[in-house]
């Protein structure tokens, strides 16, 4: 009954599930010792796009992954970010955006100083279509980094 009440509720606009077509996998590779690579990968419902990390200063919420400080976990450079970078001029936003459609991959290098030890961060990020935009999302996430 209760999914009955919700589907009328949604036909009317009563009530609407928060938009979310990006789906998150985390993993982490041991590369060396105490040297490992996190892998944050973002699969995007089509006709979605998700914005990527450096965007026009105009356009859409640029995608960032940020980790909470460790005193045991030292980030080596900047989170890379690979996949088929797509840039179009966006007339909503009068800007050149640059985004993925598919999935994106990112990839940071940690060096972890005595193990165990818990990685934690935050992804934040906008996806959006030519006629509608999704709520800027903040997703929390945590890795246990042991050695061996």
């Amino acid at each position: 009954m209760s999914k009955l009440i919700r589907c009328f509720l949604e036909l009317f606009g009563v009530f609407k599930e928060p938009l979310d077509p990006v789906e998150w996998c985390f993993t982490l590779e041991k590369e060396k010792e105490h040297s490992y690579n996190v892998h944050i990968t973002g699969f995007i419902e089509s006709p979605w796009r998700l914005c990527a990390q450096h965007s026009s200063e105009n356009g859409p919420l640029p995608t960032r992954i940020r980790f909470k400080e460790h005193s045991d976990i030292m980030l080596v450079g900047t989170v890379k970010e690979m996949g088929d970078l797509k840039e179009e001029f966006d007339y909503t936003f009068q800007a050149n955006t640059h985004y993925y459609t598919t999935s994106v991959h990112f990839v940071q290098k940690v060096m972890v100083f005595s193990p165990p030890v818990m990685l934690q961060g935050r992804v934040i990020y906008m996806a959006y279509t030519n006629r509608e935009y999704a709520d800027p999302k903040i997703l929390e996430f945590q890795l246990e980094i042991h050695e061996g």
